[in-house]
Parts: structure tokens; sequence; C-alpha cells
């Protein structure tokens, strides 16, 4: 959703490899199933993605 409009990401570069657009879970690898978070870190790091944006808009703004 962030890459779709132009917005920063704080989330790790594996996410965009394993959950872009068009990724299917069923085709991912053995190596990116090793890559895949635990689920509660994989919570955390989305809902501090979250409130990125209002973070980012106040630095431009401020």
């Amino acid at each position: 959703m962030f890459d779709l409009a132009a917005q920063p990401t704080t989330l790790p570069q594996k996410y965009h490899e394993l959950f872009f657009y068009g990724n299917k879970a069923t085709e991912w690898n053995a190596e990116q199933l090793e890559q895949m978070p635990d689920w509660d870190n994989m919570i955390a790091q989305i809902k501090e993605q979250r409130e990125h944006p209002l973070q980012y808009v106040e630095r431009q703004t401020g």
C-alpha cells in the first residue's frame, strides 16, 4: 500500500519480497519461508508502520 502511494516504509525489505502485489504464499520457496518473521514480531512491525505516515507528514510540515 505504501509503495503504491509513494510513501516511505519502515518495513524490512524481506516483507516486500514476500508480500508484494502478485506474490503468493503457495509459491514461496524454502529460503523465503525461512525468512518469515514470527507472528508477534510481524504484528508489532505492522502496527509501527501504521503510525509512520503520521510521523512522516509531521516532519515534512514541521
